[in-house]
This record gives structure tokens, sequence and C-alpha cells, in this order.
């Protein structure tokens, strides 16, 4: 990407870029064009704007977005200036007649690929308006605009469909599928949409030498511009000499025997899995360090497997006191041009009486057994910021990029057949994964009982073997997961921390709780006419319904009392309006709530890291209903509950005897 067209000094370069992408960009420039003489004059001007334009852009994890970005808006221009007539066969064609507002978030998420962030950064618009547009989009064209869907998680099918969710929402929305048949649909119907565009741009009939046709046009037009350039880069030249003669003259007076000196001083204070992955050769010793703004980022190694990838690294802020960690915002991780999602796990340490932060990225398996990754970082996020919703976070900018060598390691699989029940729910061990990073354990349990609750999870809080406590894993590139093929038999695979280096024998698996969605369901009449609150007891605590400002959109406070009797966490609902199949879009614009452990002691939100076994209890919210396909006023009538919540604490432990 931006690694390979370093300046503007070598237009091949560019030209080489899009030749390598000419398939995906010729789909994208059809939708606005539709024939090859306006394709090959869209990608001359975008190739030319972008030789133009290279040397002043300096947000390299927006590159792919920037040159996107560049080609649309050729192609619009062209479009506008042609006022092309075409056919109405076909579900492309569709797309092609949609306004921009709807087009663009459509062409950028699912016809390029790019993720929501790109995509608002490119449409200079918030992330929320581009999810609202897809959906819109979406929706006209299926040519259907479904009154009867389940507006609570209709917005939510986007973040579905992108990859978006946390953990607890996929699991809470892929619950919801089972049980709801209009949203089932309604998924179902998007990604039919989706597939569809994508079966009917491959199997366009895309001309092998576009590049070419317009290579020579190109090089004609900037060959002035680069006998210009040529006395810069010979002065680059004479730099770079410069500079290795000053590296070759520190090796000859031993000035950088210093520095592996002072790294065997610090060895001593190593992590202990990091010394046994340098032990046993796996892992190489990087220590790549990188200073902006005053804030010095080091890549200390990067372990790699079937799971993962995981990146260790160290932020110290050398001006100040400050701590910083690597979060969401900010990072592009990419391998060979495919970008790699995060999460990141933090750990904080004292070094050498400054606080220097450690910490560590789970990124998602690497597409290739050996190579480099390619690591933009340009957002820091301070440490100890307020985790409870709608607390502020602090970001510190700079620019710290590494290329990262990686070699894939292979893993240790032990086969498992055991049943056994947990809290009276059935439960098989079947497999056993032990990887350099991380110790997965795969079983299978029961998932629903008719009218009575949909199991959400059964908590293993660690696995032990050997005197040794592989600790469940909090923060993990999407390692957990299960899966609701059958509702009635959930497949679940779990993360522990790596038991690489202890070979195993026997297994002690101890359980901590079980959560459940349990089946509640309530009808509540609201009479807006009346004065607030109004209040109702659900499940041990009293719910009261505090506002209610009628408009559209219509805000409702609701607040839920926080008792000894209180037996849900949070609640699954929906408002209903007069008008039967209304549709309603609901969002949540300000929570409260307050986290408790096993005891019942309260803490807040910054806390949460450190707890044991935390519930939160939601105590207050604000809503807001509108109505995207009207001007009306929107008044709720009734407050339909479907389920509620609930986490069981148990102490039980299974011994699994390992091949």
């Amino acid at each position: 990407m931006s690694a390979l067209i370093t300046s503007e000094k070598d237009i091949r370069q560019i030209i080489d870029w899009f030749d390598e992408r000419k398939v995906l960009f010729y789909q994208l420039g059809w939708i606005y064009l539709k024939n090859d003489h306006d394709m090959e004059e869209v990608f001359h001007q975008t190739i030319i704007n972008v030789y133009d334009e290279i040397h002043k852009f300096k947000d390299t994890q927006y590159f792919d977005a920037w040159l996107t970005s560049i080609f649309i808006h050729h192609c619009r221009e062209l479009s506008t200036n042609n006022q092309l007539q075409v056919s109405k066969d076909g579900l492309l064609n569709t797309l092609h007649d949609l306004e921009d507002t709807y087009k663009d978030p459509i062409v950028l998420t699912y016809i390029c690929e790019l993720s929501l962030e790109e995509a608002a950064y490119i449409l200079k618009t918030p992330i929320e308006t581009v999810k609202s547009r897809l959906l819109h989009g979406l929706q006209l064209l299926s040519r259907k605009i479904d009154s009867e869907s389940c507006k609570v998680y209709e917005e939510k099918c986007i973040d579905y469909i992108a990859r978006t969710l946390n953990r607890s929402e996929k699991v809470e929305f892929e619950i919801h599928l089972h049980t709801c048949e209009n949203c089932q649909k309604k998924l179902s119907t998007f990604q039919e949409v989706i597939f569809t565009l994508k079966s009917e741009l491959d199997a366009l009939e895309i001309p092998t030498n576009i590049i070419k046709k317009v290579n020579h046009q190109v090089i004609e037009t900037v060959t002035k511009k680069s006998m210009i350039k040529k006395k810069r880069i010979k002065l680059s030249v004479i730099v770079t000499s410069l500079l290795t003669l000053l590296i070759i003259t520190g090796i000859a007076t031993n000035t950088f025997s210093n520095i592996y000196y002072s790294w065997v001083d610090w060895r001593q204070q190593e992590d202990p899995l990091l010394r046994a992955y340098y032990k046993n050769g796996i892992g190489e010793r990087l220590n790549m360090e990188v200073v902006s703004n005053g804030v010095k980022v080091k890549v200390k190694t990067a372990i790699a497997d079937e799971f993962q990838t995981v990146i260790y690294y160290e932020i110290e802020d050398l001006n100040d006191e400050n701590q910083y960690m690597i979060g969401f915002e900010g990072v592009k991780i990419k391998e060979d041009e495919q970008i790699l999602n995060h999460v990141s796990n933090p750990e904080i340490v004292q070094n050498d009486g400054q606080k220097v932060y450690k910490g560590k990225m789970s990124i998602e398996p690497t597409l290739s057994k050996t190579g480099t990754i390619e690591f933009y970082l340009s957002k820091l996020q301070k440490v100890n910021q307020q985790s409870q919703p709608g607390g502020q976070i602090d970001y510190f900018e700079g620019k710290w990029n590494f290329k990262i060598p990686f070699t894939k390691h292979p893993s240790t699989v032990h086969k498992v057949d055991k049943e056994t029940l947990v809290d009276g729910t059935p439960i098989k061990f079947k497999k056993l994964t032990i990887a350099p990073t991380v110790t997965m354990l795969q079983y299978d349990y029961e998932g629903y009982r008719e009218g009575s609750y949909i199991m959400q999870d059964i908590g293993i809080d660690s696995i032990e073997t050997k005197g040794k406590k592989a600790k469940a894993e909090m923060f993990a590139w999407n390692l957990e997961s299960i899966n609701y093929g059958n509702v009635n038999k959930l497949n679940t695979t779990r993360a522990f921390e790596t038991l690489y280096f202890d070979d195993p024998t026997l297994l002690n698996v101890h359980f901590d709780s079980i959560k459940r969605f349990v089946i509640g369901e309530k009808k509540v009449t609201i009479d807006v006419s009346k004065d607030f609150p109004q209040s109702f007891i659900y499940q041990g605590s009293i719910i009261s319904i505090n506002e209610i400002t009628i408009g559209n959109p219509t805000k409702i406070v609701m607040e839920y009392e926080l008792g000894e009797n209180r037996s849900f966490e949070n609640i699954q609902f929906q408002f209903k309006t007069e008008i039967r199949g209304e549709p309603l879009s609901m969002s949540i614009t300000s929570s409260e709530g307050v986290y408790l452990d096993k005891t019942g002691e309260k803490y807040d939100g910054t806390e949460y890291i450190e707890l044991k076994q935390p519930r939160y209890y939601k105590t207050k919210e604000t809503i807001e209903l509108s109505n995207d396909y009207s001007d009306e006023h929107v008044v709720p009538k009734q407050l339909e509950i479907f389920f509620y919540s609930t986490t069981k604490y148990i102490d039980e432990r299974e011994e699994i005897v390992l091949d």
C-alpha cells in the first residue's frame, strides 16, 4: 500500500498498484459508469490525481480509503456529465439508480469491503449515520420495507453482517434470531442482496488490458513533472550515503554495543512466558521502537498460531507520567492488503522506577505461514479511562508504524469424549487444542428448554494441570464462539491461557457460573395522557417509566429499582404504538448501571476488569423511538417484555484424561 508508493517520484508504482487491483476498481466504476471508455478516463484521472497529491497524504491508516474516495469522486463526475440511461434489469442496475446517499455506503462497505470506520472516513459522516444509510439502502435494494420486522434489532443486522458486535451483543442477537422470524427473514434478505450484487459484479467481463491502455497517456502527462523532481532524488541519495557512513562509523567505534548490553540487563525482568517462547525458538526478539510526540512504542515480538497472532508491546511517555495503551481506535493492521482485526489485552508493570505500560494485542490469524504484518498506529488510549457506558475516553495522537515479521507455529490436539452434568445441564467435552498463544477447549451443552430459558453461557473460570492454573482469556481476537445452528445443542469453544510448554495428561475444569436468558413475558399498557412516573413490578423489581416526551423521535426515560429481590440483570423489550406494525427504530441514548460481584458488593465501571465474576445491573436508561419513514409523532401505547438475563454462581469441577 503506502509502503509500496513511498513518494510521487515513480508513477509506475501507482500504475502497478491499480493494475493489481483493477478487478475491484473496474467493478466499482461499473456501478457508476457502465462503459469502458469512461472507465479508462476514470483510471487516468485518478492515477494523475494520486500522483499529484500523494506527497501531502500522511494518514497511512486510511490509505486504501483515500484512493477509493478519489476514484469514486471521478466516477461521480463522469456519471453526472454523461447522464447515462441504463436498463432496469438486474440488482446492479437498481443499485446504479439509488441516490448517492444510499449507494455510496453500500458500494464502500459491501463491494470494496472497507470497514464501517473507513466508509465513514470517506463519506465524512459518523459511523452511526453510515449504518442507518446501509440499512435503508439494503431495504430499497430488496424492494421491500417490511413493517412487520423487529425494529429493536433491525439496525443490529448491519453490525452483525459487518462483524462489529462484541461477544455479548453477538450472542444476544443470535439468540433473538431464534425467537424472531421477521428478523431471520430480514437478515437473510440483506445477505442475499449483498451476495447477488457481488455475483453480478463477478460475472462482468473485465478487460485485462484496461490499465495498459491508460499507461502511455499517464506517463506522457507526468514526464515534465518527473524531470523537475530529479534534483530531489539526487539529494535523497546524498543523504542516504551520509546516514550509511554514520552507521558504519558507529559499529567501528563500538557505539552500538551498548544497545546489546542494555538488553541483556533488562532481559532479567522479562515476562516468564516470553522467556519460554524465546527459549523454545518461538517468536523473534524484535524490540522495534518508534518515538512520536514524546511517546515511545516498542514492539517486542509477535507470536502467531492458527487461532491468533499476539503482538507484545510496551509504551512509555518520555516527557510525562501518563500511561497509554493500544485501544480500538487509530489502529490498522494488514497482511498482503488484507485488513486484520484486533483487540487489546492490558497489563501494567513497574520498570526501573518508571511506569511503563506493557500490553499485548490479539489479532485474527494471519493468512500465510510466514510473512510480514504492516502495523499502523495513529492513536493511543489513556490508561484507566472510565469503562462504564458513556465514559469519556482520551486519546493521544502520533505516528508509530512497524513492519513486523511472523512465523506461524503448530498446535497440539487432544481428542476428548466425556459427558457430564453441570448444574443439571448436560455437557460433552470434545476436543482440547493447545497452541503457543492459547489453549482451546471445545464442548457441547444443552441450549434451550421449551418455555423456560435460553442458555447464554456456561462459565469456566480456569483449567488446571500439574498444579498450573490457566485462566480464561478475557481479551482475545474472536477466540471464543458459540454455534447456534442447533438451538438445543450449543457447540462452544472457550479460550484459556496457553499450556503449550506443560504437556498435560490430566485436566481439571473449574465451572463457576451459568448465564441464562429466562423467558418472562409481560405486557404493560402506557397512557401518555396520565401523569408520570408509571410503574409496575417485574421479577422482584419496580420498573418505572419516569418520562415520555412525544415527538419523532420520542424520548422515554426508564428506571429499574436495584433491590435485594431483583432477579434480572437486564431485560429485552420493545415498544408498540396503536398503529399495528408501525416501523419503529429504537436506540438507547444514555444508560446508567452498577457492577455487582459474587458477594453483591457494588463497584463503578472503572473497577470492572478487577472484579471477580462481575454482573452489570442496568438502573436507568434513556430511549429514543423514531419512525424513519414518517414525520408523524411516535406515541407508545405498550411496553412488551420478552425475557430477562440472569447469572447463577456455581462451583463445580470435572476431570478430563487426555490421550
